[in-house]
């Protein structure tokens, strides 16, 4: 994708110790079809705090059609792997409801690939161990 294809009104690229990239009135033309890009209500998810302003923020299903539009096949890829762990955990707690979890191996470090299991130790209040080997999100539990 050419950078001709995207039509913004706002461009700002934010860095810290990750990066963030803030548009606003972006418009992406592909295949000679224009995909308004713009914030509606009825889009917004979530709602986060920066020096007490209110930043509304736009669903990840939204962002990643409009990387699949643009051909960021990364971030396409970051956005599944985030929503199969955190489909992951709900499970996980809403089956055991554990007092705390620690994920580790390739869900920790961000390696996790089709085939990785999900490694996980849940602490609980009751005595009982146990070894959970089912599939969740089409991921083998180690847990």
């Amino acid at each position: 994708m050419k950078m001709q294809d995207i039509i913004q009104r706002y461009f700002w690229n934010i860095r810290w110790t990750g990066d963030l990239d803030v548009m606003a009135g972006m418009i992406i033309v592909k295949d000679g079809k224009e995909y308004d890009c713009s914030l509606r209500k009825e889009d917004i998810t979530d709602h986060v705090q920066v020096n007490g302003q209110d930043i509304p923020l736009h669903s990840l299903e939204k962002w990643k059609f409009y990387y699949e539009l643009i051909g960021r096949d990364a971030k396409v890829q970051m956005i599944d792997a985030y929503q199969r762990q955190t489909n992951i955990i709900s499970a996980l707690q809403r089956k055991y409801h554990p007092c705390g979890m620690i994920v580790y191996e390739s869900f920790q470090d961000g390696s996790e690939g089709k085939n990785s299991d999900f490694d996980a130790l849940l602490l609980t209040d009751t005595k009982q161990l146990f070894h959970d080997a089912s599939i969740i999100q089409k991921t083998e539990m180690d847990v």
